[in-house]
């Protein structure tokens, strides 16, 4: 892991949502893009991912472990793919680890609280087609 991913390590550790199964250098594998449209088969890894809700979490080093564009296109490919899958991807720095790490917290949580609401709303629609059916 690199330093980044060791700071947001130690700040999820102490003050990130307990309970919740975070995964770091997640395989992101969008099985579903292989042989489409020309696109070759494409295997990405998060920085952290809480796989059961489908959050992607992205540490950004300013180029430090990328080389230049072609760095910087490989990623937006990943965002936008795992966007178009369901995926909701957080971005932060190491400015936001250093200075903002309670934003940090609250970003996370904001968006497991989201989801589980969606999925609330989702669970009771579904609830009511099958009444309806019988």
């Amino acid at each position: 892991m690199s330093r980044l991913e060791d700071q947001f390590m130690d700040l999820w550790q102490a003050a990130g949502p307990k309970g919740i199964d975070l995964t770091t250098q997640y395989l992101f594998d969008p099985v579903t893009w292989s042989d489409r449209e020309g696109h070759e088969k494409r295997r990405w890894r998060f920085d952290a991912a809480i796989p059961d809700h489908r959050i992607a979490i992205e540490l950004e080093g300013f180029g430090l472990n990328h080389q230049g564009h072609a760095g910087f296109n490989a990623d937006c490919e990943k965002y936008n793919t795992a966007t178009s899958l369901g995926w909701r991807v957080l971005r932060f720095t190491a400015n936001h680890l250093a200075s903002r790490s309670w934003w940090v917290i609250e970003m996370i949580e904001a968006t497991i609280h989201e989801v589980q609401l969606k999925e609330k709303v989702d669970g009771e629609e579904e609830d009511d087609r099958k009444a309806e059916e019988v």
